[in-house]
């Protein structure tokens, strides 16, 4: 019998939670990806492991006598972690992971300037739009962009608020002419970032036509600038392209970026140098933003 081990993960927590939704949240994942690797594992095992009905999933007797020992791979899979971090932190190596932008806007600067500092320590960087599993043992340390980042066995810093903006390209500004208010660029067929943003810009206007998502910024930026859409992308990243025509502000609460790690590596001295190394760059960077466009505000009242 053959059948992903990993897939055990997602039946544990949609046995604890009830629900594939509330499994998702606590796995960080797709409500769609979770409900297909609990179909993915019955189909292996050839056993049904759940009811489901208009109120949630419900272990069925099978489901039940297969609960213990999928918790006795969960608990060694989590040793098998502790015993690799324990090597790891011997050898001094620190897996970091974040977003196509955040590497190019803050962490590789970061990075070689920690490298000077600490030679001794080691930084493989992992470049990824997927959240990758810092509990499971994916990554160490990740710089991402989140609302609110209240997890269990997760320590998450809030480093720097990261203001938002709809954006098309120039010659989409050229023949359709750019929107200069929120709800005008909502009232276009938009580009966004996938997951709860696409919740959010529902939220905020009912009628949005969303005709393109993805969880990678650097794909988003080409889509906005090689089609007919207006997109929502952060302000850094935004105003760093001569192709793309600023339109407007998001006028609501957009995700911060914060640095998490997992609990069990608070004591990890290594870890913690680079943490707070990563953490005063952030800010420093923030800082410049701030300074840079308040700069181009002033030089534009000046122009008028």
């Amino acid at each position: 019998m053959h059948f992903e081990w990993s897939d055990l993960r997602y039946f544990l927590a949609v046995a604890r939670s009830g629900t594939t939704l509330g499994a998702a949240r606590a796995l960080d994942v797709n409500q769609t990806t979770c409900a297909r690797r609990i179909t993915a594992l019955e189909r292996a095992l050839n056993t049904t492991l759940f009811e489901r009905s208009a109120s949630g999933y419900k272990l069925t007797p099978q489901g039940s006598a297969l609960m213990e020992q999928a918790q006795l791979v969960e608990t060694g899979a989590e040793a098998f972690g502790r015993q690799v971090e324990a090597l790891r932190t011997e050898r001094g190596l620190i897996r970091f992971t974040t977003s196509d932008w955040m590497v190019e806007q803050i962490a590789q600067t970061a990075i070689t300037q920690f490298a000077r500092k600490r030679p001794d320590i080691r930084i493989a960087l992992e470049v990824s739009d997927r959240k990758l599993d810092l509990i499971g043992g994916e990554a160490d340390v990740a710089l991402r962009g989140g609302f609110s980042l209240d997890e269990p066995a997760l320590i998450a810093r809030k480093v720097a608020e990261t203001p938002w903006a709809f954006y098309c390209s120039v010659g989409y500004a050229q023949r359709h002419g750019a929107p200069r208010t929120m709800d005008e660029a909502l009232s276009r067929p938009l580009a966004t970032p996938a997951g709860r943003a696409e919740v959010l810009l529902a939220a905020w206007r009912s009628d949005v036509k969303i005709s393109y998502s993805t969880n990678s910024t650097a794909t988003l930026v080409d889509a906005i600038v090689g089609n007919d859409f207006v997109g929502i992308l952060p302000i850094p990243v935004g105003d760093a392209r001569h192709d793309l025509h600023f339109c407007c502000s998001v006028e609501h609460v957009t995700p911060s970026i914060w640095i998490v790690y997992p609990e069990r590596l608070r004591r990890a001295q290594h870890v913690r140098a680079f943490v707070d190394h990563l953490s005063a760059h952030t800010k420093h960077w923030r800082q410049q933003r701030r300074r840079t466009a308040s700069a181009a505000l002033a030089e534009e009242a000046t122009e008028r």
